[in-house]
């Protein structure tokens, strides 16, 4: 990484995979003087030694290199997903068991910050004071187009489907707000949801209504009030816009000093993610502006083209926007009374793992198998212990289990007959979509 001065950068968390455990290294850059204007080779920056202390009762100071990633060897490839069956190429998947130093989600607080130091780092303690709780969080804006043009270019209403995707891959102490528009618009304000509280968040999403007779759109103000709304009510150091629009904007805002309705993100370093909605590809200016505010933000474009893999879609989106690399989403084709199995391999030393599966139409189970017991399945329809967090929908299913076990997971997918006398299901191959997620721990 380097760091420019008068610059805001999320943390850096380098991890060299051991087979013992890990070493972490965190780089926070505060206020930087004089800027770090002459860069020294990598490599000779990775050798150096500390700075030796000038005074007797000072302790030496290490002075960390500038690049901390140069010289660090790359990812273990087992970290990602495996789509073959492990035990036929031979691999060794044995893991010990995680002992007593085990992270629980109780390590999300790191106790050693400081909070009176912690001025520059775009963090806001909480009522405990403590700026660090939330290392692990991220802070979203859902800004969703409510104009005119969304009723011809999405009559489907996708962008409430793709809304709804992002709440499933929330996890604890995220929050979330909603900011619905036209030309004026409406704002729920960034808040914590539960499973319990879910269903009533999608309800309220999809029932608000934007004041005004007029529909026309106004992105720029929506970007501007949302990003406001982040920098006055945000808590975790990573945040993030989320725009769902076809991009057509025909009531422009611009309020004097602003150079472009998306320097609040760019100032804060907060990228904005746009969701192409309806007919978006066939609107060229549409798309072109919804890659540019992504382009210049940091953020992606994405655009939906089928709605089984939005919630798989969602999970890389967070994990990106939090700094986690993300997994790559699992299509499968399913026949009747049929099962097919994936295996994903699950990291040492993670907070969450994340296992999602949609599909369009019919009924599929999903049964989950931990490494040390893959023959009875751990997490089902009819197993889930207290502290899993399950999502059941009548086209999704998703668990969230905290502290997993790390090593090599079966994944069974079964889809079930279709039932007596319906005609709405295909009796061909049903394709479904499965998501792989997990945060590793601070």
């Amino acid at each position: 990484r380097r760091f420019t001065q008068d610059r805001r950068e999320r943390s850096l968390d380098v991890r060299e995979r051991l087979n013992e455990g890990a070493v972490k290294i965190n780089v926070r850059v505060r206020g930087v003087s004089p800027p770090l204007a002459a860069r020294q080779d990598p490599s000779e920056a990775v050798s150096e030694k500390p700075q030796q202390a000038t005074e007797p009762e000072e302790e030496p100071k290490e002075q960390p290199p500038d690049d901390p990633l140069d010289g660090l060897p790359p990812n273990s490839p087992e970290e990602g997903i495996d789509q073959e069956d492990p035990a036929k190429s031979g691999a060794d998947n044995s893991q010990s068991p995680p002992g007593d130093g085990a992270p629980t989600l109780a390590d999300d607080i790191d106790d050693t910050s400081d909070p009176e130091n912690s001025e520059g780092d775009g963090l806001k303690p909480d009522k405990d004071g403590q700026p660090f709780k939330y290392a692990n969080n991220i802070d979203v804006i859902l800004i969703i187009d409510s104009s005119t043009s969304t009723l011809f270019d999405d009559p489907g209403e996708e962008r409430f489907d793709a809304a709804f995707a992002y709440l499933t891959t929330m996890i604890s102490h995220d929050l979330v707000g909603v900011l619905k528009f036209a030309n004026k618009s409406v704002l729920m304000s960034l808040t914590e949801i539960d499973k319990a509280s879910l269903k009533t968040f999608e309800k309220r999403i999809s029932e608000v209504e934007v004041p005004g007779a007029n529909k026309s759109s106004g992105i720029s103000k929506a970007l501007i009030d949302s990003c406001q709304e982040l920098v006055d009510n945000g808590r975790a150091p990573s945040r993030a816009g989320i725009l769902i629009s076809d991009g057509v904007e025909t009531d422009v805002f611009r309020p004097l000093g602003v150079l472009t309705p998306e320097q609040c993100y760019i100032d804060h370093g907060w990228p904005i993610y746009t969701i192409g909605i309806g007919n978006v590809r066939e609107y060229a200016l549409g798309e072109i502006r919804l890659r540019q505010l992504a382009e210049d933000t940091g953020g992606e474009f994405i655009p939906i083209s089928d709605i089984t893999t939005l919630i798989c879609e969602m999970q890389q989106l967070r994990s990106r926007a939090a700094g986690v690399e993300s997994r790559p989403c699992i299509s499968r084709d399913l026949g009747q009374d049929k099962s097919t199995l994936v295996y994903v391999t699950v990291p040492p030393l993670q907070l969450h793992a994340t296992f999602s599966l949609n599909w369009d139409s019919g009924r599929i189970n999903l049964r989950i198998f931990r490494p040390s017991d893959d023959t009875r399945p751990s997490y089902s329809s009819a197993t889930a212990p207290r502290e899993v967090v399950r999502i059941i929908g009548d086209t999704n299913v998703i668990y969230k289990i905290p502290n997993p076990e790390p090593g090599v997971w079966k994944i069974e997918l079964y889809r079930r007959p279709n039932k007596d006398g319906d005609k709405t299901t295909s009796r061909g191959d049903l394709p479904a979509v499965f998501g792989f997620s997990s945060l590793p721990a601070p």
